[in-house]
């Protein structure tokens, strides 16, 4: 991850500099995804062990300023040389599908967590399975704006595969921890509390989510054994570590430790 903040961070105002006007739709592309990526990095809530600090959020804030500079400096150049030079016309394309993957991204980091909350993850991811199809089958047969047609839906059915994805790591990761003992597990509640897991899909990141304000902080999923809890869910790491001090003493009266607790929770 390091690495490919350090490439970005030096290439990318090179290439907004330098791309030629035939490619430079993609470079904007890149611009619009690692700008995203760093918001997102930089403004998530983490695990004490792979916080950010005030350093590296400093620094995102600084590559994403960079960058933009790099991109108006650009601007401006074309703006001078077209008004005195006939020039190609740059393919907007991918930008374009680039600020709908990201919006589209956005759009169900904000929003999809509390829908799910509400209502159930299931009647959350199904209509939106459906609504991505619909897209991507109306993006093909569309003559004007396929590209955007086609990255919404795709972003979001990629999305849905992600969610999807972590239940069984998580799953698996507690049956590591628990190495036979009994055990639950208490997910935050995206309001700054915690309650037991209910199904599987609870185990994921639609549901499974910390919050981080600066005055009280949960942590994704804690594992409770009957002598206390204090190991919480890293999903950077994959696994249940030692988490905040007093953790252990989170009211878990209503999580109840039993063998093979994930493996018994429904799918729906």
């Amino acid at each position: 991850m390091a690495a490919l903040f350090e490439l970005l961070l030096i290439a990318l105002p090179v290439l907004l500099l330098v791309t030629p006007r035939n490619l430079y739709g993609w470079t904007l592309a890149v611009l619009v995804l690692a700008t995203t990526w760093l918001a997102w990095e930089s403004g998530r809530p983490l695990s004490m062990s792979e916080d950010w600090g005030a350093l590296g959020r400093m620094l995102a804030t600084g590559a994403i300023l960079i960058w933009l500079a790099a991109w108006a400096l650009r601007a401006l150049i074309d703006f001078i040389v077209s008004r005195k030079f006939p020039v190609d016309p740059i393919d907007y394309r991918p930008f374009r599908a680039a600020l709908a993957i990201a919006g589209t991204f956005w759009c169900g980091w904000w929003f999809a967590a509390p829908l799910a909350r509400w209502l159930g993850g299931w009647p959350v991811l199904l209509p939106g399975g459906a609504a991505a199809i619909f897209l991507l089958v109306l993006g093909w047969r569309a003559d004007r704006g396929r590209w955007v047609l086609a990255s919404i839906g795709a972003t979001i059915l990629l999305g849905i595969a992600a969610i999807l994805s972590w239940p069984p790591i998580v799953a698996r990761a507690a049956e590591d921890r628990a190495a036979g003992q009994p055990y639950c597990i208490m997910i935050g509640d995206g309001d700054r509390d915690y309650r037991p897991a209910r199904t599987m899909l609870d185990l994921s990141p639609l549901l499974m989510r910390a919050t981080e304000v600066p005055s009280l902080r949960n942590q994704h999923a804690l594992l409770i054994f009957p002598a206390g809890g204090g190991l919480h869910f890293s999903y950077r790491g994959r696994l249940f570590e030692r988490g905040f001090e007093g953790d252990e003493y989170v009211d878990h009266a209503l999580c109840t430790p039993q063998r093979d607790f994930a493996g018994s929770l429904p799918i729906w």
